[in-house]
């Protein structure tokens, strides 16, 4: 796959991105599994700021296919493994991680269902999968398809247009849950509500109803064992 972003689009977009992930980076400290001595990867890692946390102590691995992400992501302390996330296999055993992580990645993959399917393979029984996607069904959302604006995020993706907007697949919180499900994973624990708007009574209207006052659905899973 094709690097979406370079030169001043991607410095661009690598701005928006770094305020996102140290905006909610504080939230994932709270809602990750705690991990010490663990492996952990992370597939559309990005530069990395989300899993930062757990360099100090784990064997962190981060795949992206973009060469500029991946040499910031080193920095930050991830074992970096160029990868296109469009191609189904990833060369490493499968059972590897004891938490594997994907944000807001299976929204932009053509391929996304046998990127998840990689993913569950390549974590160990009993390990977790922390998965996040856009909210397509959120009432902001609704709103800009009632106005008749354009589906693309701007704030994101300020170059983009419909015709190559990166965002390729639209998920709501029924539909997610079902796809995970169907897949083997449990959900432990839906953290949906942590992508409230920033808005007076915000964080009360995502944890009141997510699936309609939140940006994301954010659940964290367990992949259960395998039957010998």
């Amino acid at each position: 796959m094709a690097e979406k972003f370079s030169g001043q689009n991607y410095d661009a977009y690598i701005e928006v991105t770094r305020l996102a992930a140290l905006r909610d980076a504080e939230t994932m400290q709270r809602i990750l599994p705690k991990m010490h001595g663990k492996t952990i990867g992370e597939f559309g890692c990005g530069t990395g700021l989300i899993v930062q946390q757990y360099t100090k102590n784990n064997a962190v691995v981060g795949f992206d296919n973009n060469r500029k992400s991946l040499k910031i992501a080193a920095r930050n302390g991830l074992d970096p493994e160029y990868q296109d996330l469009e191609k189904p296999f990833i060369s490493f055993q499968s059972s590897y991680f004891d938490l594997s992580i994907c944000r807001v990645t299976l929204d932009i993959i053509v391929n996304a269902e046998q990127l998840l399917d990689e993913i569950i393979r390549l974590t160990k029984d009993d390990g977790y999968v922390f998965l996040e996607v856009y909210n397509s069904n959120n009432i902001r959302e609704i709103f800009d398809k009632i106005l008749n604006h354009t589906i693309v995020k701007a704030r994101w993706f300020p170059d983009k247009n419909e015709l190559n907007n990166p965002i390729v697949r639209s998920f709501s919180t029924t539909g997610f849950k079902a796809i995970v499900s169907s897949k083997g994973l449990e959900i432990v624990a839906d953290h949906s509500a942590h992508g409230h708007f920033p808005i007076p009574l915000g964080k009360q209207l995502g944890q009141f109803y997510p699936p309609l006052f939140s940006a994301a659905i954010t659940l964290l899973c367990k992949k259960a064992k395998s039957p010998r």
